[in-house]
């Protein structure tokens, strides 16, 4: 069981883009994204993550679970502040708008969602490497 998180994501890609899939496809049914959202914006996002899930995994093996913490909550706070830039958005845009405006700030919100969904998944991956090196860290010192 040693190392098992890093082992499998490093070994297996494919559980990388399930866990990320299933993230991005929870994330399209909430009003942080657009519900037109083009098909390619969405497989560049899943890419995206599934290649930074596997860089950081490899990456944060030789990471104490302080340094994972610490990471996690930075993602955490990025994430909270996408999350009300691209409801803001959304809101924005529910009232008329000039043609120009609407263009600026949708390409801002899909920006901001996309971002959004890969620090997210970054967030937690990160936190799972956080909990399982703390269960590793308590079963040594016991």
């Amino acid at each position: 069981m040693k190392n098992f998180f890093e082992s499998v994501f490093s070994v297996t890609p494919s559980i990388a883009l399930a866990f990320a899939e299933k993230w991005i496809d929870l994330f399209k049914s909430t009003a942080i994204l657009r519900p037109d959202v083009p098909p390619a914006l969405v497989n560049t996002a899943l890419a995206l993550s599934v290649l930074l899930s596997v860089v950081f995994v490899l990456i944060g093996k030789s990471w104490g679970s302080a340094q994972k913490l610490r990471v996690s909550k930075n993602l955490l706070v990025v994430l909270g502040v996408l999350a009300g830039v691209c409801y803001g958005s959304r809101l924005f845009l529910s009232w008329p708008r000039t043609r120009e405006v609407q263009s600026i700030v949708t390409s801002m919100w899909d920006l901001c969602a996309w971002v959004f969904v890969v620090v997210a998944i970054m967030a937690v991956t990160f936190a799972a490497m956080y909990a399982v090196s703390k269960k590793q860290d308590s079963a040594k010192n016991a």
